[in-house]
């Protein structure tokens, strides 16, 4: 006899994927602050990935094809700053290494990678299981680069945590095996 509880029906299923259960990995930037870094996030947002549609008209009715892949090409993560400032140091020297502007650098006012693979990082976000075991895919975003890091308010009266919102460009993502 067939058991449809609940239960009966559920208990077959894998556990549905938590939100809070992932990372930022932003990897090689060794000559910046450390060789990977690895940063949990308060929140990030994987962005939509959607197709043109491409009308076509026949005998009289509209027909509509896939097109070419469009996708939201901004990652914003809100990163959660720690006492050693470690997140602010590296989002700094990333920023710096796009565009220099320290008057007193013999560089200053100008790029100092010699090119877009000098300034940009296949970066990932990675997921977990809710028993810490790792999902076994993770969101690649290719060739991103620090567009934007928001204001930090600091307050006196508050006893509230540092918080960046880094905002991410990129060429594409893929899912793709860990």
């Amino acid at each position: 006899m067939p058991n449809f509880t609940v239960d009966g029906r559920m208990k077959g299923l894998p556990d549905i994927q938590r939100a809070f259960m992932f990372e930022l990995l932003i990897p090689d930037i060794g000559d910046w602050i450390q060789d990977d870094m690895v940063v949990r996030c308060k929140t990030a947002v994987i962005p939509s990935r959607g197709n043109t549609p491409i009308e076509s008209v026949f005998g009289g009715m509209k027909q509509y094809y896939a097109g070419q892949p469009l996708f939201t090409s901004t990652l914003t993560v809100e990163i959660e700053e720690h006492e050693d400032q470690k997140a602010l140091q590296s989002l700094y020297d990333w920023q710096q290494k796009i565009y220099d502007v320290n008057p007193n650098s013999p560089r200053g006012g100008a790029q100092q990678g010699g090119g877009k693979a000098d300034i940009t990082r296949d970066i990932s976000l990675k997921m977990y299981k809710y028993n810490g075991d790792n999902m076994p895919k993770s969101v690649k975003f290719y060739n991103a680069f620090i567009e934007n890091v928001d204001d930090a308010a600091l307050g006196y009266a508050t006893n509230e945590s540092v918080k960046y919102n880094v905002t991410f460009r990129f060429d594409y993502w893929l899912l793709e095996d860990r």
